[in-house]
């Protein structure tokens, strides 16, 4: 993890994230195939990859750096949402 200063005097978190590969994801077609993609969102940052046509088993191979402001809720806990798309 990476603290990054702006202009404004914020202070910003840099998150980096990798993502590789999908498997035997749902079929979303007549052919038995899909067009996927992946989307990152974190606080007030959101990254995606690109559509890998035509496949069940995508292989995106890459890396995103997401930039944040520090969450201070007391509340705040891990959270990942993962969607199926039928």
């Amino acid at each position: 993890m990476c603290v990054c200063l702006c202009l404004c005097a914020c202070v910003f978190v840099c998150v980096r994230y990798s993502v590789i590969q999908a498997k035997w994801l749902s079929a979303a077609d007549v052919r038995g195939t899909s067009d996927p993609y992946c989307v990152l969102q974190l606080v007030n940052s959101r990254r995606q990859t690109q559509t890998d046509y035509k496949t069940v088993c995508p292989q995106w191979n890459r890396t995103f750096t997401l930039y944040v402001l520090p969450y201070t809720d007391t509340q705040a806990s891990d959270h990942v949402n993962i969607t199926r798309v039928e």
